[in-house]
């Protein structure tokens, strides 16, 4: 299966609930640094960005506490920090692309994913209301259905009781199918049935050689597993 996804308006970047901070900002890009702010913190190890839109202004928030707000000297077992204590402000926009605005208190949000204009910014897209809760771990991006357009496959996480831990979460997997116009609405298929505790932190569809052949769904699992699945188009 080959997706070439430049031609395509395709969602980058996704967001989910915050607990602390978040950080606002706007940007115009090619696509390649929202992806790559997308894939810059993997669960449990650097800073878990989401984006968000509040009232219609795009924001960026990291999992802990408010990017401009990062000191170095902080104790290294917040995981958070470990490798990203001198991210300050100007090193975010250097690694990303994006000017960092204002910075709020999370109090309401929207999930979502940001789609490319050819280049000429991002837009948010609010993604269904099946997607509006728990915290985006990761995606992946794939035609599920053999119609040529990105469908979006989402990593979820059911809220800790613990703001600052991930390990009392478990995962599930949601589907969502594009529309060709940069929106998406749930999979009518059943879901991915991820076994019961268990805590997946990546995700990726991998190419099964032949365009008509379907897509196959990696999830790996911190306790080293890897779970495959068919996806019957």
């Amino acid at each position: 299966m080959q997706l070439h996804l430049h031609q395509h308006a395709v969602p980058i970047v996704l967001g989910g609930p915050g607990i602390n901070h978040e950080v606002s900002f706007r940007g115009r890009g090619d696509g390649r640094l929202v992806r790559h702010v997308g894939r810059f913190s993997p669960r449990g190890r650097r800073l878990n960005l989401n984006a968000f839109d509040w009232d219609g202004v795009l924001r960026l928030y990291d999992g802990l506490i408010d990017l401009e707000a990062i000191d170095p000297r902080l104790p290294s077992y917040f995981h958070s920090f470990r490798e990203t204590g001198t991210l300050d402000s100007d090193a975010f926009i250097e690694r990303t692309g994006f000017r960092i605005e204002r910075s709020f208190t999370v109090e309401r949000f929207r999930t979502g994913v940001f789609v490319n204009q050819d280049g000429a910014g991002f837009r948010f897209q609010p993604l269904p209301a099946e997607a509006q809760y728990g915290r985006v771990w990761d995606l992946a991006l794939g035609d599920l259905t053999g119609d040529g357009v990105p469908d979006l496959v989402l990593l979820l996480g059911l809220l800790s009781p613990h703001p600052r831990s991930a390990q009392d979460e478990s995962s599930f997997v949601s589907v969502f199918i594009g529309q060709g116009d940069g929106s998406f609405l749930p999979d009518p298929r059943p879901v991915f049935d991820l076994p019961p505790e268990t805590t997946a932190w990546r995700l990726d569809l991998a190419d099964t050689g032949g365009d008509d052949d379907p897509p196959v769904l990696r999830v790996d699992t911190e306790d080293r597993r890897r779970l495959l699945f068919r996806i019957n188009r």
